[in-house]
Parts: structure tokens; C-alpha cells; sequence
């Protein structure tokens, strides 16, 4: 893929959920490489049914999907899998750590559930690199009830981190958290993907975070607008 091409981009999108009046409709999305995008609108709008649809976890009514350079809708289940595994992290709106597991375990966990990833020596050396940058360090061998809310979502965000993915969706990573602490945390990935010019996508209500990003995609405006 040239450094041109979008590393994201949604274009004559329309999705519609079963039994439902909701409608998602959008002619046209593009995220270049690197880039830092704050993903807003109200409640309802369809913030987190566009990050499902870019990733291939739903399928569009109509249009065209393309991430990473790959046509989404074209793959089928295997092939979509393996890029979401391969190319893009991923912080959920519910962190969902498995409270049985260490901070460690629950970092390297896209290794243990995924064969297509090898849990190499350096692996586990990233693993450490990002618990350090993530102030970490001390508390892998926690388990997540002993964290408080601000370190749990480190744990999420070094999790999507750890394998070194092109882009890092996220989804009202800072929600649950107060200004300040939503900002620091920011401010760390903002570090971490820095250096790796990882693309970065994230769904926020906050809009005292908006000079974090590159750039702002109103949906609610641009979807009404279609």
C-alpha cells in the first residue's frame, strides 16, 4: 500500500440493524497512515457500529470498506480474523480483563488465545517495555481487582499495544476515568504509537481531549449530511 492510500477509508457506507430504525449512513471516511482521529457524536449516532464495520466484526448493506488496504468486505471470516490479529489493537468500551489473570498475563493474552501469534522472548520483552512506559512495571504480578481504574485501562491499552499493531481502535477508552488522569493516559499512548506511526482511531464524548488529535469526524454531522 503506498503512503498515499488511506490507511482507512469508508465510502458510500450503509448499514442497517435487523428489527431496528437505526440506519447508518456515510459516503465518505478517510484516515491516512499515522494519523490521530477523535471519532465523536451523540449517543446513538453510530460511533461504535462504524469502528465494528471498519474492523469486519459487522458487514455493510452497501458500500466499500477498506482497511489496511484490504477490501473488508471481500474476506471472508478467516481472513478478516487474521487482520484484525495481525494489523489492528483494540480497547473496548468494557476492558474485559479476566480477573484469574495476572497484568502480565492479561498483557500478552492476544498470544495465548491467538496461534497465529508466536509469544516470543521478544514478545515478552515488549511486554515489559510497555508496563515500564505505561508505569506498570510494578504491578504485573497483580491481579486486576487490585488495580484501580486508571491502571486497569493501561492494562487494555497495553493488551491492544502489544503486537505492535498498524492501527489502535478504541472505544471511549477514557470514559470512566476523571480529566486529569484520562489525559495523562493519553498522553502515554500518544508516546507509545509515536514512535511506530500507528494510526489511532477513538471514539471520545470529551471534547477537552480534542488537541490530542489530529483531526475530528463529527458522525452525528457527516452522517446526517449523507
Amino acid at each position: 500500500m503506498s503512503k498515499a492510500e488511506p490507511i482507512i477509508a469508508v465510502s458510500g457506507l450503509v448499514y442497517r440493524y435487523p428489527d431496528s430504525p437505526f440506519e447508518l449512513s456515510l459516503n465518505e471516511f478517510k484516515v491516512q497512515r499515522g494519523e490521530r482521529v477523535a471519532l465523536t457524536g451523540p449517543s446513538g449516532c453510530g460511533k461504535t457500529t462504524l469502528l465494528r464495520l471498519v474492523t469486519g466484526l459487522l458487514k455493510a448493506e452497501a458500500g466499500e470498506i477498506c482497511l489496511g488496504g484490504h477490501k473488508v468486505g471481500k474476506l471472508d471470516e478467516a481472513e478478516k480474523r487474521s487482520l484484525r490479529i495481525t494489523r489492528v489493537g483494540s480497547i473496548p468500551q468494557e476492558l474485559d480483563l479476566l480477573d484469574y489473570l495476572s497484568v502480565e498475563e492479561n498483557m500478552l493474552l492476544p498470544y495465548f488465545i491467538n496461534k497465529a501469534l508466536a509469544l516470543t522472548q521478544e514478545v515478552r520483552e515488549e511486554c515489559g517495555r510497555l508496563a515500564e512506559a505505561l508505569g506498570l512495571a510494578d504491578k504485573s504480578a497483580r491481579f486486576p481487582h487490585q488495580l484501580s481504574q486508571g491502571e486497569r485501562q493501561r492494562v487494555a491499552i497495553a493488551r491492544a499495544l502489544i503486537t505492535q499493531p498498524e492501527i489502535l481502535i478504541a472505544d471511549e477508552p477514557t470514559g470512566n476515568l476523571d480529566g486529569e488522569t484520562a489525559r495523562q493516559v493519553l498522553e502515554q499512548v500518544g508516546e507509545l504509537i509515536q514512535e511506530r506511526e500507528t494510526t489511532f482511531l477513538m471514539v471520545t464524548h470529551d471534547l477537552t481531549l480534542l488537541d490530542f488529535f489530529d483531526w475530528r469526524f463529527d458522525l452525528g454531522t457527516e452522517a446526517a449530511s449523507s
